[in-house]
């Protein structure tokens, strides 16, 4: 299984304000971008970025929540494509040894704050990081990671652009 994270930042490496529970802009390629990346993988997520979801689960993809209360959660939300944790190490063991026919072996650290900050302690390979050109203020700041990392891609969208960071010392392809 390959570990990524995956992110939009803005010029500030704003990723949110801990006052408004989700996205603090819209971008629509983004998001398609997003959506292309994480079909038919698997996404770990924190509690408040599930809830910013204002939906059950992202479809064609495994969600993964780590909650302090997942017992609860799991009692009360019943999917095949959703499943609470007490720690990301506990939802990537579930993970490897409940893979589903037809997804890849992709796993996808999607938000918030803390998510990211663990997840940097794990053998990330790839991080996906979307650059939203704004200013938009904020008090959820994106750690820094770049001294573990080269710059392998980047391309200019519509109102953002893409970074893709391998992790140093993997294999160039």
């Amino acid at each position: 299984m390959n570990l990524n994270i995956i992110a939009a930042i803005n010029n500030n490496r704003v990723i949110g304000d801990s006052r408004y529970n989700g996205l603090l802009w819209k971008n629509n390629q983004d998001l398609l971008l997003f959506k292309k990346l994480t079909l038919n993988s698997y996404l770990i997520m924190g509690k408040n970025t599930w809830e910013s979801l204002n939906c059950p689960y992202l479809p064609k993809r495994f969600n993964s929540v780590i909650s302090s209360n997942y017992k609860e959660l799991n009692e009360l939300w019943k999917s095949p494509k959703l499943e609470f944790f007490e720690s990301i190490d506990s939802s990537i063991n579930y993970i490897k040894n409940h893979q589903i026919k037809g997804f890849n072996d992709e796993i996808f650290f999607i938000g918030g704050l803390s998510i990211y900050k663990e997840a940097l302690k794990y053998d990330i390979k790839t991080v996906y990081l979307s650059k939203i050109n704004n200013n938009i203020n904020g008090d959820l700041i994106f750690p820094d990671f770049e001294k573990n990392f080269y710059l392998k891609v980047r391309a200019s969208f519509n109102g953002f652009e893409q970074y893709v960071y391998k992790k140093i010392g993997e294999a160039l392809s």
